[in-house]
């Protein structure tokens, strides 16, 4: 936040005086405004390559944190998730299941006594 502050502040101090310079020559109305948005651009390149530099590491620092919390949330979403492993038969299904036909397969297999 600090660097945008110094960076911006230092535009608009460039466009003003910029603009107070074209005001002494004797600019006036729109040839005053677009002088001094021109002329500040064009000063400020040059003048303020180093606090841009700054900005711009922050502003890209601040992006860049973003895409690894997305990166993250992605790796997380993706990952395989683990299956429990599975129950254990009791022993009550194990004595129902004596190995003796079950009520509704005798009656489709026409084995039962309804047959």
């Amino acid at each position: 936040m600090k660097h945008f502050l110094v960076y911006t502040g230092a535009r608009l101090g460039l466009l003003l005086v910029v603009g107070a310079l074209a005001y002494a020559v004797g600019m006036r109305g729109f040839l005053l405004v677009v002088a001094a948005f021109l002329g500040s651009g064009l000063v400020s390149f040059f003048a303020l390559r180093g606090p841009r530099g700054q900005f711009g590491s922050d502003v890209g620092g601040f992006f860049r944190r973003i895409n690894d919390r997305i990166d993250e949330a992605s790796r997380k979403e993706d990952a395989p998730v683990e299956s429990p492993p599975p129950a254990p038969i009791s022993d009550a299904a194990d004595a129902a299941s004596d190995g003796a036909p079950s009520r509704s397969t005798e009656a489709r297999d026409g084995t039962g006594p309804h047959a």
